[in-house]
């Protein structure tokens, strides 16, 4: 029995298809996978998440076009080895299901970016030296018990190294070889000694390794205070001289990342020709604006960042060049929007307010979306825009959707939406709450930032990592910085749990990694 968003897809000959929601379910379980799904030949974006998949057929391979391939948190227990017969294929994610063998040539997969593999039973990963292009690797949440055979010279594009949570005893001691990592989670494992090479990882910011059995005292209470420039300090000054020599020989190599990680532990000198970005610590007083996160927003879109942007002085083309910016972060580094979401608010509108980050049913959401006169429920927005998109396809007679139309199949199925809310609590009145963001698809009316917004509250959402989010937002500063010139000041933006606890800030110490080609110095309080 054919599912029918399968055969409209079909039908149009859709380039992108999202399968989820309940009542799929029910017929997935019933009938199985529709077949017609394997002939709709020219797809390149297709996810199947919380289902009762099992496994992927042979016919997977017939989606040559494929280039994100998202089939997370099913009950998939089986990869067929066919999957490696999608060349085109860039993001793979395969995270929250039972998979404990991988037989997948992912030597294969050459063009592959993003490998998530996290929260399953995993002992081992196939190789994936040939993956040239791979920038994000996620193997947290399973049962590794060695580190992974990814320490060759081939991934020099290698940022983020995701290992969290299994039970692998040692870190390679050619670690240094991924010579772009920025970001290596491998807490809570069994690590009991630190290879000193890791601080010829020049351009680690992110490194953490709580939760290990590390004898080293001194080095383990730097590791639970969560300080990554003072564990790499530390792990500098007690490295025996001969530190990634092996053989007793000079190693040239080594030697140049040693003087650059010198380098980048001296302070800052200011060149008066670059520009200076200046970085304010968030405010600890009660009444500082902060986002409290809620345990709702888990399971639908958890992680999120923000900060301030202040000293901003719009021109009719500087304001036309931000917009366009944000567009087209939206459709590379975002994913077109499947990856992460960038929304910006103008902070004068967000005075005296707490922000509250969470989920809730679409038809309890309400907000007055950009430059719309009345709110609407999430359901009522969701409605509209599906009628809009399918009016726009037959009056231009093309088979995709355009603008904010192509985003709502990320919606499509989701018993809850993520949000952002405005709360206000004035004098001897009841707290006012309003929607200013409704991710992936639009931002509120109220908070929109016009030309004569001087200061903004930046905020990145994703369902796939923290990383990402703080990747995107550095990229967004470090435009908005190049843009507007010197006189920028960004402030720090605490995110804190119900109870005040403080989960993340940004920007940290670990963030703010522009390309050297910017020509940004950062000027911290």
């Amino acid at each position: 029995m054919s599912w029918p968003q399968i055969a409209l897809a079909l039908k149009e000959n859709r380039r992108e298809l999202c399968l989820t929601g309940k009542e799929f379910n029910e017929h997935l379980e019933k009938h199985g996978l529709d077949p017609q799904l394997y002939t709709i030949s020219s797809l390149n974006y297709l996810t199947i998440h919380n289902t009762s998949l099992n496994n992927i057929g042979d016919d997977i391979a017939k989606l040559d076009a494929l280039q994100t391939l998202s089939l997370h948190s099913n009950k998939i227990t089986k990869v067929c080895n066919s999957l490696d017969k999608l060349d085109k294929l860039k993001v793979l994610d395969l995270s929250h299901n039972n998979i404990s063998v991988l037989t997948i040539n992912f030597n294969a997969l050459m063009h592959l970016t993003s490998i998530n593999l996290s929260n399953n039973q995993l002992e081992s990963i196939p190789d994936v030296q040939k993956c040239i292009k791979l920038q994000v690797l996620d193997l947290s949440h399973n049962l590794l018990k060695e580190f992974p055979a990814i320490c060759h010279d081939s991934l020099n594009v290698l940022s983020d190294l995701l290992l969290g949570n299994n039970q692998i005893a040692d870190i390679s001691a050619d670690i240094d070889v991924l010579t772009s990592l920025k970001s290596l989670d491998i807490a809570n494992n069994q690590i009991t000694q630190v290879p000193y090479n890791l601080v010829n990882c020049a351009k680690l910011k992110e490194l953490n390794l709580k939760g290990n059995p590390v004898k080293d005292r001194r080095l383990l209470k730097l590791i639970d205070q969560c300080r990554t420039k003072q564990v790499l300090d530390y792990l500098k000054q007690h490295a025996p001289k001969d530190t990634g020599n092996k053989d007793g020989k000079k190693k040239s190599k080594g030697k140049q990342s040693e003087i650059k990680c010198e380098l980048s532990l001296t302070p800052l000198t200011i060149d008066d020709n670059k520009l200076k970005l200046h970085l304010k610590h968030a405010s600890l007083a009660d009444d500082a604006l902060k986002v409290i996160i809620k345990d709702e927003i888990k399971a639908i879109r958890p992680n999120i960042v923000c900060c301030l942007i202040h000293g901003l002085k719009f021109t009719d083309e500087s304001f036309r060049k931000f917009i366009q910016m944000q567009n087209k972060l939206h459709e590379t580094l975002c994913e077109k929007r499947s990856a992460a979401t960038i929304a910006t608010h103008d902070a004068k509108t967000l005075d005296g307010s707490v922000l509250i980050y969470t989920a809730v049913k679409p038809s309890t959401l309400k907000i007055r979306p950009l430059n719309a006169v009345k709110s609407m429920s999430g359901t009522q927005l969701f409605n509209q825009l599906q009628a809009e998109a399918e009016h726009l396809r037959h009056e231009k007679k093309r088979n995709v959707y355009s603008g904010i139309h192509k985003y709502l199949y990320l919606l499509e199925g989701k018993p809850a939406y993520a949000c952002l809310i405005k709360k206000t609590l004035a004098e001897n009145s009841e707290a006012h709450q309003e929607v200013i963001s409704f991710p992936p698809i639009t931002n509120s009316d109220i908070s929109k930032v016009t030309l004569n917004t001087e200061s903004i509250l930046l905020e990145v959402t994703s369902h796939t990592n923290v990383p990402l989010t703080r990747k995107i937002a550095d990229v967004v500063l470090q435009e908005t910085a190049v843009l507007m010139g010197d006189g920028l000041t960004v402030e720090q933006l605490r995110i804190v749990d119900v109870e005040g606890n403080l989960k993340s800030v940004y920007p940290s110490k670990t963030d703010l990694n522009f390309d050297s080609a910017a020509n940004i110095a950062i000027i911290r309080d």
